[in-house]
């Protein structure tokens, strides 16, 4: 996949970004010329994006050469430099997003990432610097002031969704180093942006992929499988599915089933919890003892405050067993405990023990940077604050004289009860003509005009011959899209069709049918040149998704498999 600064040729030759084909094209040259001899120099921002990219150098210019969407891309991503007022503002703006960006990529820090995003909203919604890169387009291609201006919008919904994506990437990334809060708070900042919905909600997907991976941990197969290194990875885990389902549960149904999973999981700590408070209440007057026989259930560390208030507490029931008359030892009497004294003694051990398992981890904190961030109209609220705190709640005292009477162990029951079922909700659809999944492989000029004509939703795939997959676009009922930037070669298209999207598992949830088209897709283009124009030749297809009279088309069914990539 293309990525718009770190294979930026503008960049990378150091060059305005409102330099014509010609003058890319000469620079190039003179840099690969100089690189043979050993007389290159680094690109600006090689620290945070590298210089790998001077090797494609070369390709990279022909592939832009001919692709206007990309070119205006890398320009969106590349200061135009200053060329009067309108785009004196508009050079100012592209400049504070690769700083901020820049930033952002070398710390991984929330600030960076809202200003960026709020310097990109500004050029983003710059009319003067649309018509600017259209007017570019429209000297060097005389294309169509409309035509033109259909590329700029193209281009910047290509680099609007690399920054989102990136910016998940570093959010999975927090995630996996236990930077937790910095995960959390890049989260907020992706949903809170001005930025289409869509785009986020894709860019968000390997958020969400990382999530259902922990969730699967939770599994009720491992309800009987407690040991201290399993609690030791709970903890942490159980804070990521908590706080990212507080930042996306609006948008992802899935996140209410992770908190429920979490939630089983507390309850289980607290009866085993309950289990061995009992056993050390009956069986043991040592205190030393009591602690580590909990300790090796909830994972409670040694040295933890949690710990130290734990002993004092079984101290201090220790003490009450002896102030009425009973012997602190193994072979004292056992006796039995109302539910009344047992609520006011053990329950509060057991939330001091479930508060230590969420804190077993340290949560990671983040800085805000040196420099003053941008302040645009689009301002991100504040990161949220971390949920847990690092002391237990207080224990209330026992008075001294009440009798302890022998309790029996309640029996954990392994069965949970059958939630209930949601409310009824409208369909999921996409919005039309929008990608399911991110653009892959090579682009060219050639185009695929999809109408549908059935009464329910279409997710269409075109895929090459030999394998994988190009490009995955949603068409809804009644509507038609076109998948455009289509390079040489021969494809294949594929139908799924249906009812209520599923975003996790790239599917309909009713009525669903799948189908390809038995007819080859051949895609061509070819660049006729001359010393007074440039023309471009490439392939147009169209096709109808319901069978039309005359239509040739032959549709059989197709199987799962051949949607994979």
């Amino acid at each position: 996949m293309t990525d718009y600064i770190r294979d930026n040729p503008f960049r990378l030759l150091n060059i305005a970004s409102r330099s014509d084909v010609a003058v890319l094209r000469s620079a190039g040259k003179a840099a690969l010329a100089s690189a043979r001899v050993g007389l290159s120099t680094a690109p600006p921002f090689s620290a945070e994006f590298g210089d790998d990219a001077v090797s494609r150098l070369d390709q990279i210019i022909k592939a832009c050469s001919v692709d206007t969407e990309l070119r205006t891309a890398f320009r969106f991503a590349w200061p135009i430099g200053e060329q009067g007022d309108s785009a004196k503002t508009s050079s100012q703006l592209q400049s504070r997003f690769l700083d901020d960006w820049a930033a952002f990529v070398s710390r991984h820090d929330p600030l960076w990432l809202s200003s960026a995003l709020a310097a990109w909203q500004a050029l983003y919604t710059d009319e003067n610097f649309d018509h600017f890169l259209a007017d570019l387009l429209v000297t060097e291609e005389g294309m169509p002031k409309d035509t033109a201006l259909d590329v700029v919008i193209g281009a910047q919904e290509l680099v609007g969704r690399q920054v989102l994506e990136e910016a998940a990437t570093a959010v999975v990334s927090a995630f996996r180093s236990g930077k937790l809060l910095v995960g959390q708070s890049l989260v907020h900042v992706i949903l809170a942006s001005p930025m289409d919905d869509h785009w986020e909600e894709l860019a968000l997907r390997p958020v969400v992929d990382y999530c259902r991976g922990l969730a699967s941990q939770f599994d009720d197969s491992r309800s009987q499988k407690w040991s201290p290194v399993w609690i030791d990875t709970f903890g942490p885990n159980a804070k990521v599915l908590t706080l990212v389902a507080g930042e996306i549960d609006e948008r992802y149904p899935i996140a209410g089933e992770w908190v429920e999973k979490i939630t089983n999981y507390y309850d289980l700590i607290a009866i085993l919890a309950r289990n061995w408070a009992v056993d050390a209440h009956n069986n043991s007057g040592s205190t030393g003892a009591s602690i580590e026989a909990i300790r090796k259930v909830s994972g409670l560390p040694v040295s933890s405050a949690v710990a130290k208030k734990l002993a004092e507490d079984l101290a201090t029931l220790n003490k009450m067993r002896t102030g009425t008359g009973l012997a602190a030892s193994p072979q004292a009497e056992r006796v039995t405990l109302s539910n009344s004294c047992l609520a006011a003694i053990l329950i509060p051990i057991f939330s001091v023990i479930v508060a230590a398992i969420l804190i077993s981890s340290n949560w990671s904190s983040w800085f805000p940077p040196s420099a003053e961030p941008y302040q645009g109209e689009y301002a991100t609220p504040p990161p949220p604050k971390s949920y847990y705190s690092n002391d237990g709640p207080p224990v209330p005292a026992k008075p001294k004289g009440s009798s302890l009477p022998r309790v029996e162990k309640p029996v954990i029951k392994t069965e949970q009860e059958q939630p209930k079922p949601p409310p009824p909700r409208e369909p999921v659809a996409l919005p039309n003509d929008s990608d399911i999944v991110t653009p892959r492989g090579p682009v060219g000029r050639g185009t695929l005009t999809i109408e549908n004509g059935d009464d329910r939703d279409a997710a269409v795939k075109l895929a090459p011959i030999d394998g994988g997959s190009r490009r995955y676009v949603y068409i809804r009922k009644g509507m038609s899209g076109q998948i455009s930037r289509i390079a040489s070669g021969n494809y294949r298209v594929l139908v799924r069709m249906g009812i209520d999207w599923d975003r996790a598992n790239l599917k309909f949830l009713q009525n669903e049918s799948l189908s390809k088209f038995l007819h080859e897709f051949l895609f061509e283009e070819r660049v006729e040149e001359t010393d007074t124009q440039i023309t471009h030749h490439y392939s147009t297809w169209s096709v109808t998704l319901y069978r039309v009279e005359g239509g040739n088309a032959q549709s059989p069914p197709a199987d799962e498999e051949e949607f994979g990539d």
